[in-house]
């Protein structure tokens, strides 16, 4: 997804998402369902029959469709996300910026599984980050593993979990697993994005990922990442062009922020001490 601002090709790419058992995909079966909306809107007396005649459509595919409420589930799903307007995105609003908090987080602290559920974990980052995110588009949020000392306690959504978690990968999330072996890139619309809203990418990552090395004034963060080494390289330039080319120092699976870039990328003002000096 390279512009999250075009809306067609946003909910293309979401109804893709959704698994079709008829011969027609996903994608063709919204297209049919609006084509068949069109028809009856305008003969309301055909029915079923008629309209399939009408249209060269399969009776057996859009029956409920006009005879009852029957739709396909990509539908439901587009539905849905309309009505809470996660698909009237712009580069500057707040729904995006959200949808971005949690992209960041699936990436840096969580995950999605095959039913397509986020969970964002809190072994690491500030809760209020993800817990303010989800209010913010309205689906609340569930905490799991709270006292389970082996398992990071997890948030999420209430409400509309998998419509979430579709969009979020959608705008790129990984879905599944991720270790060193899983093939992993950011989201193509960062490339687009505006500086606020990649510092907003950023931002999250770090705090949910970064460790504090407050007594090393001149490389104050660290991360450590158990990643393939292309997703590495990937993330470490987008840390620099959002910095300096100093910003970031060191090239193995764990590396450091200058002190700069620290003071830009920190979600909140790091402490270092000036007696203390980097090794």
């Amino acid at each position: 997804m390279n512009d999250p601002t075009d809306k067609d090709t946003l909910v293309e790419s979401f109804a893709e998402t959704y698994g079709s058992s008829s011969e027609a995909s996903s994608v063709e079966l919204v297209r049919q369902y609006h084509r068949v909306l069109q028809y009856t809107s305008k003969k309301p007396n055909k029915g079923s029959s008629a309209v399939a005649s009408a249209l060269d459509l399969p009776r057996s595919r859009i029956r409920s469709w006009v005879d009852s409420d029957g739709r396909p589930d990509a539908v439901r799903g587009i539905q849905c996300a309309e009505s809470r307007g996660w698909l009237d995105l712009t580069w500057e609003g707040q729904t995006l910026r959200s949808l971005t908090v949690l992209v960041a987080w699936i990436f840096s602290g969580g995950s999605i599984n095959e039913t397509y559920t986020p969970s964002f974990a809190l072994s690491g980052g500030e809760r209020n980050i993800v817990e303010s995110a989800l209010d913010d588009l309205g689906v609340g949020w569930n905490e799991f593993n709270t006292n389970e000392s082996e398992r990071a306690t997890e948030l999420r959504p209430a409400k509309e979990a998998s419509v979430l978690g579709r969009l979020l990968f959608t705008l790129g999330a990984p879905l599944g697993a991720k270790n060193r072996d899983t093939e992993l890139y950011l989201p193509k619309y960062l490339e687009e994005a505006p500086e606020e809203l990649r510092l907003v990418f950023a931002r999250t990552y770090i705090a949910n990922r970064a460790t504090d090395r407050s007594d090393r004034p001149t490389t104050p963060l660290q991360l450590a990442e158990k990643r393939n080494s292309e997703f590495r390289n990937q993330l470490r330039s987008f840390f620099e062009s959002l910095t300096d080319e100093n910003g970031i120092r060191g090239k193995a699976e764990t590396y450091r922020l200058s002190a700069e870039a620290a003071d830009k990328l920190a979600l909140k003002p790091v402490v270092r001490p000036s007696s203390e000096t980097d090794e």
